[in-house]
């Protein structure tokens, strides 16, 4: 009984001082306590110099979807506009039904509040969601969600060829189409539509020549320009939000 206090107290030590640490932890736990969500979310600004008031998180997982880390989403790095949460949740519970065999993976989104989400140039305001790309396990031949670990940045630093391939997971690009599809329609439904769609430019072709995929590059728009980070491992997605100034 006396080691097991000694660990709840060790633990509970270690919380308090990571919290003292760490500004964002610190800003998260100020934020549950005082911040709870009142309903709609409001962003403010752009994804690259914005914020975000009452930002919701993502569950961590569902049917045929989950966060790329827990760390990441406990502490508070997968929150988005409560629309954007919405017309995400509502692409997965559709896909689950017309294409159960899929498995997807999202990424980072947003603070809570807004604001810097390093190392990220943009995720400020909630409009903006990374999603990794859905992959084939190649030794099953079956979908699986993305292999993020701690060994590659939590998924970021995963890498794949000029053709979407590694060493054991390919990317789907026939799923990744399905996804897009059904993700634009829930945007459409929503009133939030899909404005900016940044993947790789060199494995976009391989996307447009899939049969499911053959007609995205003319009803979305998909970013020609190469980012500062290559986008082959997720793809970011920006939504059109009503979002105030400031």
């Amino acid at each position: 009984m006396r080691i097991l206090k000694f660990f709840l107290v060790a633990i509970v030590i270690a919380l308090v001082a990571l919290i003292a640490c760490f500004p964002s932890l610190r800003s998260y736990a100020v934020w549950l306590v005082t911040q709870p969500n009142q309903g709609q979310s409001q962003c403010f600004g752009s994804v690259k110099s914005g914020r975000l008031a009452y930002g919701i998180h993502l569950p961590f997982s569902g049917e045929n979807f989950r966060a790329y880390s827990f760390p990441g989403w406990l502490i508070g790095r997968a929150n988005a506009h409560t629309k954007v949460r919405d017309i995400v949740l509502a692409t997965y519970q559709a896909l689950s039904t017309s294409h159960p065999d899929l498995k997807f993976t999202f990424g980072e989104i947003s603070w809570p509040w807004g604001g810097k989400l390093w190392p990220h140039v943009t995720h400020r305001n909630g409009e903006a969601v990374d999603f990794f790309v859905p992959v084939i396990d190649k030794r099953s031949g079956k979908s699986d969600f993305f292999p993020s670990s701690l060994f590659n940045k939590l998924g970021y630093n995963f890498e794949f060829d000029a053709k979407g391939r590694s060493s054991v997971y390919d990317i789907d690009f026939a799923g990744l189409a399905v996804f897009l599809h059904e993700l634009r329609k829930q945007a459409a439904i929503a009133g939030a539509p899909v404005q900016l769609v940044i993947f790789a430019p060199e494995l976009q072709q391989f996307l447009f020549r899939t049969s499911e995929g053959a007609d995205l590059s003319s009803i979305l728009r998909f970013s020609r320009k190469r980012s500062w980070v290559r986008h082959d491992e997720h793809i970011h997605v920006v939504f059109d939000l009503p979002c105030k100034r400031g």
